[in-house]
């Protein structure tokens, strides 16, 4: 048998190593020899531990010839100094921790887990872990509290929050999609917090901000997909009427316009005013009122108004009286054009009242018209 095994005759079967003296006597330590002997009788199985340091009855370290080893403190592998950015190594606390460092260059992962002969997992020394499988936490592995699935999917008993939670008090800006079907979001005024593109392409398709306003630049259903649930259209703004000057006719005064689009559908309201100092030089010419931003192309649509030529007292058309003179508009190729009631004649410049002082002349009326453009 191996050296080591035997004292005084005696098979022994466990070591209490005290000391590594190099020499035979003195302190009651080991040689060399005896501690290579110690370590065949282990390989062998024959000893039943091998103990180093503290005391006999609570060493520092013992290894069993079980497989197990005992170790009162830190168990280091490499060379890991957290206070370096350039060194690797493990560390083992007795404490239940474990510390991993890889070097700040360092690329592959410093943890990785296998089943069989196929790798399963990956853990980063930057934090990053890739699992080939499912990633559940909390509660039960059969009924998880998360579920971070390798499908591609999350499922999560409870309230998934990105940044602050916007149904906390003193409302943070953030993000919440809560377990009852609502998604909570908040950020300063007027900030977006719903923006919609399309796939490979830049400009903003849809928007939500914060102030509650939206702007989609498709179209938006209500009540159902058919076209007639449809809006594709609507606009509200002012527009500038303009009395046409042909055959050196001439006008200065005031002049307001309001539109609202909804759909194919346009609402118009004018006041044309024109002063003493506008200028008819031809009698003849039609009188054309021009500028509304939306048209018909060619389709012909009658707009029923007004003309009030009383004099000096027609600012805010607060009163109709003997004075007023009423005219049967048609909106025609993106115009305005007036035509008797009774006779259907066209209105020329010499059929309406010119002023003398100004203002004393103006047109006033409300339309409805289908616009195509």
């Amino acid at each position: 048998m191996s050296q080591g095994r035997y004292v005084n005759g005696e098979l022994v079967k466990a070591v209490y190593v005290v000391n590594m003296a190099s020499g035979g006597g003195g302190g009651g330590g080991v040689t060399p020899l005896q501690v290579s002997g110690i370590v065949s009788g282990i390989i062998d199985g024959v000893l039943d531990s091998v103990s180093v340091g503290g005391t006999e009855t609570s060493p520092n370290i013992e290894l069993k010839n079980d497989g197990n080893m005992n170790v009162d403190g830190d168990i280091t592998i490499g060379n890991p100094d957290l206070s370096l950015t350039n060194t690797n190594g493990i560390t083992f606390k007795p404490a239940g921790k474990i510390i991993i460092q890889r070097s700040s260059g360092a690329t592959s992962p410093p943890i990785e887990i296998y089943r069989g002969d196929q790798k399963r997992m990956d853990i980063f020394a930057g934090g990053a872990v890739f699992s080939k499988g499912d990633i559940k936490l909390g509660n039960t592995s059969g009924s998880p509290n998360l579920l971070l699935g390798s499908n591609g999917k999350i499922s999560t008993i409870n309230n998934i929050i990105s940044g602050g939670d916007p149904t906390a008090g003193g409302i943070s800006a953030g993000v919440k999609l809560m377990n009852q079907g609502t998604i909570a979001a908040a950020r300063n005024s007027g900030e977006p917090i719903w923006q919609g593109r399309t796939a490979g392409s830049s400009p903003i398709t849809s928007s939500i901000d914060s102030s509650g306003s939206a702007v989609f630049a498709g179209t938006v259903s209500i009540g159902g997909t058919t076209a007639a649930n449809t809006i594709d259209e609507y606009e509200e703004g002012t527009w500038t009427p303009a009395l046409e000057e042909q055959g050196g006719n001439t006008f200065s005064g005031t002049t307001t316009g309001r539109y609202v689009r909804c759909g194919d559908l346009a609402f118009g309201a004018f006041t044309v005013r024109y002063e003493g100092n506008s200028n008819i030089a031809d009698g003849t010419q039609l009188v054309r009122i021009t500028g509304f931003p939306f048209n018909t192309n060619g389709a012909i649509q009658e707009v029923p108004f007004l003309v009030d030529n009383r004099n000096n007292v027609n600012n805010n058309f607060s009163a109709y009286g003997d004075n007023t003179t009423g005219y049967r508009g048609v909106f025609y190729d993106g115009e305005i054009r007036l035509f008797n009631l009774e006779t259907g004649a066209k209105i020329t410049w010499a059929d309406v009242k010119t002023p003398n002082t100004g203002p004393t002349t103006a047109f006033k009326g409300n339309f409805i018209i289908q616009t195509l453009t």
